[in-house]
């Protein structure tokens, strides 16, 4: 959101509310700043669901984005729609063996690289207590994700700055006694 986007009057008084002004002037001077120096990003996890409406927000916005995702034809399709403003990886965290391969060719093709968001993650109703149903979510939420974090760290340590968001779920707050390992997380 924009600080245009603020009404500059209080609506219930009528009256204007200079510091509330003078406030919103130094937001638009920040985002100004931002816009022009923040402009490439990867969102792992980007084909469907939050990941996705984020690359499109962000490319809206003129952001060049990487985006990663298992669904190779969810990839190519996003591709399409955004031409030149997007980069794309076939990547399933899981694989952690190629993980590091595979995230270092998005962030060569963008030599610097702003702000990473992780909107990967997975979900399964397991009232059987399956291990195997368990052991997947294990391997995708957690072993996966820190293995990316650990990769965009030090990355972000060498070029020195960056913004490594996670997205995550209440469910580990709440817990649900369906889908156990995913309420962990």
């Amino acid at each position: 959101m924009l600080a245009s986007d603020f009404p500059s009057e209080n609506p219930r008084t009528k009256t204007r509310n200079y510091s509330y002004t003078k406030r919103c002037s130094a937001l638009e001077k920040n985002e100004s700043d931002l816009k022009n120096t923040m402009k490439k990003a990867i969102i792992i996890g980007g084909t469907s669901g939050i990941g996705r409406g984020l690359a499109e927000i962000l490319i809206d916005n003129g952001w060049t984005v990487g985006i990663t995702g298992r669904r190779t034809e969810l990839l190519n399709e996003i591709k399409e729609k955004s031409k030149n403003r997007i980069l794309i990886q076939e990547h399933d965290i899981t694989e952690i063996n190629n993980s590091d391969e595979k995230m270092e060719s998005l962030f060569s093709q963008l030599k610097v690289v702003d702000l990473v968001v992780v909107s990967s993650g997975v979900s399964k109703l397991n009232q059987e207590l399956d291990w195997k149903t368990e052991n997947k979510v294990i391997e995708t939420n957690v072993n996966g994700i820190a293995k990316v974090y650990e990769f965009m760290f030090s990355k972000f340590k060498k070029q020195g700055h960056g913004h490594l968001v996670g997205i995550s779920s209440i469910a580990s707050l709440r817990g649900n006694r369906y889908c156990p390992s995913y309420s962990v997380f």
